[in-house]
């Protein structure tokens, strides 16, 4: 069978990008080698609870103005009415075990920069001119995103201060702008969520993001993720595509040192000169192409690039609700100490406080009040892999949960442990055998250096290597945030479009 495209993997990215061709009229495959689509955007049920393999954090649904937010390409694809979600009342509260500190940050920029001042006396005029530049960084990128082959000097020349701040870290930046180290701490406290500490960390990936969350507030879906990606899903059949589940890739078809489709696990073959992997550049290259077919150049950048960090996530099920526990913020940052480079080095054993405590609505709500606590942690250097075997897998995951259980009941002097109805750990090991992802690595790629965001953004062209082939998913430019991966679907299929527009003109020159 023939498609315009093939799409390698039903995560959030491939979701997004079948859907997208689609909706264009193409003829779209969508391969999943398992039976369900969503990737990391699923669920599971245990008792009355349904619990999300991760939490993620919507942001852009906020701002409807920019082509480049979530909520408009939802709206674009006509699935926006279909997501119930909730607005989140506070940006975080963050707790410091060692040194007993504690600061709740609200959402809206100007009301940010009052609190900080409240907490740190004579940070207001720093903070002003980081959220000044922060703007500007924003809109340096989107317009990058819109003109890709825009030149450095057209760049320099509409956003100076962005090109100043490009190269470096948020640490460098946030010290060059006077930004008093209490505040810095405050301000980077989610530092976590971007697989990466602030030290290494680049400031135009931490500045964008931190002032759209800040701007647009954030949500959670009042509905299941597996709900989420099943909408998604649905409307991509519902408009001709066709979904294959249980369809693992073994191995990209060439012809000619072209490429002409995919052949699976089972042997089934399917054709198009179009492919979108939602499975991650190292998997694609080093997996999928005979030794005929492999490209030195490819396997040399995926193997010089860093894994990221691994992902752990607990899942807690209370039989109070969170008021009745005394619980009075919906997310928690968690730390030893406010200092993100002492928290990542941290972060390399095995056994750590750090960890993100999402308080989320139960979707299959019975009679009595029910709470979902799901504890986040990372690991780097791939130091859960180094610690743990089959042998001591279990007694260690549940030392691990036990530590992040009595971190949360030191921080906010709340006691769960007893109304604990149902508990689940997922480890790197969770990550990569159910899930698919690259060594448990949900956070793709290590952004650091020569391979932060700008060099990533400014390098996606002369990194396709081969023709007509996108990557979408946390393994590419866009990195791990939820939103992002969807809306790395939604570039890579405007990028195959622009494929075929191509392949179409120069038909009819000829």
């Amino acid at each position: 069978m023939r498609y315009d495209c093939i799409v390698i993997g039903a995560g959030n990215g491939g979701l997004i990008a079948a859907l997208s061709l689609q909706k264009e009229k193409k003829k779209v495959l969508l391969l999943e080698k398992n039976l369900f689509c969503g990737g990391l955007t699923t669920s599971f049920k245990r008792g009355n609870f349904l619990f999300d393999v991760l939490s993620p954090t919507f942001f852009s649904l906020g701002n409807s103005d920019s082509k480049e937010s979530l909520s408009s390409v939802f709206q674009e694809l006509n699935v926006l009415d279909s997501f119930q979600y909730i607005t989140r009342k506070e940006a975080y509260h963050v707790v410091s075990l060692s040194s007993h500190e504690s600061y709740t940050m609200p959402f809206e920029i100007s009301k940010f920069i009052l609190q900080m001042e409240e907490y740190v006396p004579n940070s207001l005029l720093s903070m002003q001119e980081f959220f000044d530049l922060a703007k500007e960084v924003n809109e340096a990128l989107s317009y990058i995103k819109n003109h890709p082959s825009c030149s450095e000097e057209e760049i320099i020349k509409s956003y100076p201060n962005f090109s100043r701040v490009s190269s470096y870290s948020v640490d460098v930046v946030l010290e060059a702008l006077e930004v008093p180290k209490k505040a810095q701490n405050i301000l980077t406290a989610g530092w976590s969520h971007f697989g990466a500490p602030t030290n290494i960390l680049s400031f135009v990936h931490f500045a964008s993001k931190i002032y759209e969350y800040l701007q647009y507030g954030s949500v959670h879906f009042h509905m299941s993720h597996s709900s989420l990606s099943e909408i998604l899903l649905s409307r991509f059949i519902e408009l001709g595509g066709v979904f294959k589940g249980g369809s693992s890739v073994s191995e990209v078809l060439f012809e000619n040192k072209e490429i002409v489709g995919v052949k699976c696990l089972n042997g089934e073959k399917y054709f198009s000169n179009h492919i979108i992997s939602n499975v991650s550049p190292s998997v694609f290259y080093g997996s999928f192409l005979r030794d005929e077919h492999v490209l030195s150049e490819a396997n040399r950048l995926c193997n010089s690039r860093t894994l990221g960090a691994q992902g752990l996530c607990l899942y807690v099920g209370i039989s109070q609700s969170a008021k009745d526990l005394g619980i009075t913020h919906e997310k928690y940052i968690i730390c030893d100490t406010l200092d993100s480079s002492k928290e990542y080095l941290k972060t390399k054993e095995l056994f750590h406080d750090h960890c993100v405590v999402s308080v989320l609505p139960n979707y299959n709500e019975a009679d009595a009040p029910l709470t979902i606590l799901q504890f986040s942690s990372l690991y780097f250097d791939q130091v859960f892999s180094k610690f743990v075997n089959e042998k001591n897998y279990f007694s260690l995951k549940e030392q691990v949960a036990q530590r992040f259980l009595d971190a949360f009941e030191e921080a906010t002097n709340i006691e769960i442990q007893n109304e604990i109805v149902e508990i689940e750990v997922a480890t790197p090991v969770t990550f990569a055998k159910e899930y698919g992802v690259l060594n448990g690595s949900i956070y793709g790629y290590l952004p650091k250096g020569y391979d932060n965001l700008v060099p990533r953004l400014l390098n996606e062209f002369s990194e396709n290597y081969l023709r007509n082939v996108h990557f979408c998913g946390s393994f590419t430019s866009s990195f791990s945030a939820f939103e992002d991966t969807y809306l790395s679907g939604y570039h890579a299929a405007q990028k195959t479009l622009k494929d075929m527009e191509g392949e179409s003109n120069h038909g009819n020159h000829n």
